[in-house]
């Protein structure tokens, strides 16, 4: 688990979402950032935010310096 964070939903409720990383039996990275805002986090003009493109950074980094 790399994050679990409070939000509010649409009717006022406190939700948590869950950003997760973990390696399968095959050694394969599972990556789930637990919110469909990551993407347009990256990029989306008003919405961009350098914390996950900085995550997103660093998780590339992990994968593709992997043995």
């Amino acid at each position: 688990l790399l994050a679990h964070s409070p939000y509010e939903d649409s009717e006022g409720a406190t939700r948590h979402q869950e950003t997760s990383l973990y390696q399968a039996p095959s050694g394969a990275l599972v990556f789930a950032s637990g919110t469909f805002a990551w993407s347009p986090a990256l990029d989306r003009p008003g919405h961009t935010d350098p914390r996950i493109q900085r995550a997103t950074a660093n998780l590339l980094d992990r994968i593709c310096k992997r043995d």
